[in-house]
């Protein structure tokens, strides 16, 4: 039938298409796993894919991939590597495991740790926001 495009699986290996492109149910049609859409390639085939991958919601997603997320920005300090990161002198590191030989310090009480815990348990039983928690 003229006119008639299918799903190519060739799309998949290529570097362009291969991060968002899946297949769809339909032989006609493709599915972007960035935007959860399935789109028509029936009449337009490798354009159409070319046509949405330069539509406004797909290239904002694609632009929010490459940037870095908050909660890369929030890792840990000890997660952390790169220049920016100061190794502790052997003096600091001693002082540090001779303060941490028990977790006594952290604990006010057992009846505080209890109502913490049974706090933490209410919250997530009772589907309660993040910011109710720390009011």
């Amino acid at each position: 039938m003229p006119g008639s495009c299918v799903f190519n699986a060739f799309w998949l290996t290529r570097q362009e298409y291969s991060t968002w492109i899946a297949v769809s149910d339909s032989r006609t049609k493709a599915r972007c796993r960035l935007c959860l859409k399935d789109f028509d390639i029936g009449k337009m085939g490798e354009s159409a894919l070319k046509s949405h991958m330069a539509g406004k919601k797909h290239s904002e997603i694609m632009k929010a991939q490459v940037n870095p997320k908050i909660t890369d920005l929030l890792s840990t300090s000890s997660s952390r590597q790169g220049p920016g990161r100061i190794a502790p002198t052997s003096k600091e590191i001693l002082t540090d495991q001779a303060e941490n030989n028990t977790i006594a310090p952290f604990i006010a009480s057992s009846e505080c740790l209890d109502a913490e815990l049974k706090w933490s348990l209410k919250c997530v039983e009772s589907h309660y926001s993040l910011s109710l928690s720390l009011l």
